[in-house]
């Protein structure tokens, strides 16, 4: 898979891998099922976040988290 900004950049597994673990972390706490937080994003937006995954990479993961819940909206659940 290509990356959306620099078409000469493959995606990593390492990036596929820490979208994966930061879905199952607000998942997690939000106390819903990881696909909620997947469908909630939607496609387009994954896509976007895969191809800035090596700089996510570099954040605290409880900021990306809390930037996740409040930039897409996600609801806490009861699971």
């Amino acid at each position: 898979m290509k990356n959306r900004y620099f078409a000469e950049e493959e995606i990593k597994s390492d990036d596929l891998f820490f979208i994966c673990y930061m879905i199952e972390r607000v998942a997690r706490k939000l106390r819903q099922r990881n696909r909620y937080v997947v469908n909630t994003i939607g496609k387009e937006e994954i896509y976007h976040l895969i191809s800035v995954a090596n700089v996510l990479h570099a954040e605290n993961p409880l900021d990306v988290e809390e930037d996740w819940i409040g930039n897409y909206r996600l609801q806490e659940g009861g699971f």
